[in-house]
Formats: C-alpha cells, sequence, structure tokens
C-alpha cells in the first residue's frame, strides 16, 4: 500500500544462450530480457467509489545478439618466477 494505492506484484523473465566454436575463441551470444512484458508496475486506487487501474509499460523489452572472438596466442609458456627471501619463505614454511 502506498497511500491511497495498492501496489500489484510485478514479474520479470529474462534468459540468455552462449555458444562457444572454434576452441572457445568464437562466443556467440543471446539475450533476451523481459519475454512476457510484465515488468512494468501495477497498481489500484478506489477513491469516491471509482477504481482506477493503472498499468505502465516501461518498455524494457530487448533481445541482444553479440559475437565476439578472442585474437592471440592462447599456448603462450609463462614462467613462473621466485620471488621475496627465498631463505625467509623456507623459514615460514611457504
Amino acid at each position: 500500500m502506498n497511500g491511497i494505492y495498492k501496489n500489484k506484484a510485478t514479474s520479470n523473465l529474462s534468459s540468455g544462450f552462449q555458444y562457444l566454436l572454434m576452441d572457445k575463441n568464437l562466443k556467440i551470444s543471446l539475450n533476451v530480457n523481459d519475454i512476457f512484458k510484465t515488468a512494468g508496475p501495477r497498481r489500484n486506487a478506489t477513491v469516491n467509489n471509482v477504481l482506477n487501474k493503472t498499468v505502465m509499460y516501461l518498455d524494457s523489452r530487448n533481445l541482444q545478439f553479440s559475437v565476439s572472438y578472442k585474437f592471440g596466442n592462447s599456448k603462450i609458456r609463462v614462467q613462473q618466477r621466485q620471488t621475496g627471501n627465498q631463505e625467509e619463505r623456507r623459514r615460514t614454511g611457504n
């Protein structure tokens, strides 16, 4: 209840899919928001025995399609280096 208005429940269903190709370097995504067009607020008010129903649609529905590709060499070897005082590491057991 908000003043004279009685707010109704709202809901929103969104979904997304992702597909990986070419050794997970190519990513294709599809996202859909507010599939059933239910995200807008709804409320009722009765003033002087007159029912006022309000349904707002905020146009939050959208469809997003994206494609991304990772460039570069993913097989680069990284050399692990020891940093810090080795004697102190041995003493503390790290």
